[in-house]
């Protein structure tokens, strides 16, 4: 009988390491893999808030630059295509945020897609590329598919995570939640770079929010920089997402609170979720 390829069989055995999550705890090469800013220059939309937009609707985002920026452009890609992006309105909000409105030229499939943007500050010219940080979606939907999963305390959960997001591509649910405690420790490095590198295998949209150990050793402020947000609202169709800061202490203050109430009044027809 004519014996597999030996290729083929390396192929058989790497596909059941990945499964059983043993690649991600041998083939993640930390040494390669530098921890990057998620917040800057691009503030909005970010790897772990996502821009939820309909194929062909207006994209707002935000970015931190000089008040002489100009030249601005624009496109998204994903895995399958790349489209340019219109520049319909750009202005600056304050001293370093400026506020761009795109259009999609052309059509763009469901999926999630990377944004770059380019422009000139000053005399730097600047390219840049957020990944993974825009939602498309062909309609808003009626119900959604979550995926959940908590504290993964990053570096010492990566296999689980990895694991997690493996599944995750398997399954395919609409969006994924992560509820806190994503790293053990904000000043460990190797943690962010486990978040970005394994973060990048992603197929769905996902959201993070912090927990107390998010806090841990800077107060967030590691969080902010190598992560997302501390507190945000996203809309999807009818839906409300709401991602409170229970801050180092591990609870929900009462500033909190009174935000996600007025995020309410300003959302009364939507079906809300507190995460």
């Amino acid at each position: 009988m004519k014996q597999p390829p030996l290729k083929l069989l390396l192929l058989e055995v790497l596909l059941i390491l990945v499964s059983y999550g043993v690649i991600p705890r041998l083939f993640v090469p930390l040494a390669a893999q530098e921890v990057r800013p998620f917040n800057s220059p691009i503030s909005h939309p970010l790897p772990t808030a996502p821009l939820p937009v309909l194929v062909n609707g207006t994209l707002r985002v935000e970015v931190k630059a000089g008040s002489d920026s100009k030249g601005w452009a624009a496109k998204i890609a994903s895995p399958h295509e790349s489209v340019a992006l219109v520049v319909v309105n750009s202005s600056r909000i304050d001293g370093d945020t400026w506020v761009l409105f795109l259009m999609p030229n052309g059509t763009l499939h469901p999926g999630l897609y990377s944004l770059n943007i380019a422009y000139s500050d000053g005399a730097k010219s600047v390219n840049h590329t957020q990944p993974r940080c825009v939602w498309v979606l062909k309609e808003w939907p009626k119900k959604l598919r979550i995926g959940q999963i908590t504290d993964t305390h990053l570096p010492y959960g990566a296999d689980i995570f990895a694991t997690f997001i493996y599944e995750m591509n398997l399954i395919y649910p609409d969006m994924i939640v992560h509820t806190g405690d994503l790293v053990d420790v904000e000043t460990i490095s190797s943690a962010w770079m486990y978040l970005q590198r394994i973060l990048n295998w992603s197929l769905v949209a996902s959201y993070f929010l912090p927990g107390n150990h998010d806090h841990s050793g800077q107060k967030g402020s590691f969080y902010q920089e190598f992560c997302g947000l501390l507190n945000y609202s996203v809309v999807i169709g009818d839906f409300l997402f709401i991602a409170l800061n229970t801050g180092e202490e591990g609870y929900v203050q009462q500033s909190q609170l009174d935000w996600a109430e007025q995020i309410l009044k300003k959302n009364k027809q939507s079906v809300t979720a507190n995460i």
